[in-house]
């Protein structure tokens, strides 16, 4: 164990071979695990705007799905890619409703000086 390491590329092979041997698989680029959890993240991020739920909901999903995670940067720009897709959806969805009259009364006005 005490020269366990020292090769490059031994703690990798071991990765893979323990997860091969478990049945877990990584999830390349454009594998279509990771367009599933996109598709995940992008539904997900519909009910909830809490990044740190949905990096958790994907850590969760990746794990019932037995794919190795990403790493956490890449994994929190997803959750990202996903809440700006989600914002511009409901945009959409709800622009017919945002007439002027209603974007005057949203818009916030700072009370009158007495």
């Amino acid at each position: 164990m005490r020269g366990y390491g020292q090769r490059a590329q031994t703690r990798s092979d071991h990765v893979g071979q323990v997860a091969k041997y478990l049945g877990w698989k990584q999830a390349a680029t454009d594998s279509q695990e990771m367009k599933e959890l996109e598709q995940f993240l992008q539904d997900r991020a519909m009910e909830h705007d809490s990044p740190t739920l949905l990096f958790n909901l994907a850590r969760k999903h990746l794990m019932s799905a037995k794919v190795i995670r990403p790493g956490a940067i890449a994994l929190a720009k997803m959750v990202g890619t996903a809440r700006a897709a989600a914002g511009e959806l409901t945009s959409h969805k709800v622009a017919h409703l945002l007439t002027e009259q209603v974007r005057w009364d949203l818009e916030w006005r700072p009370p009158p000086l007495r």
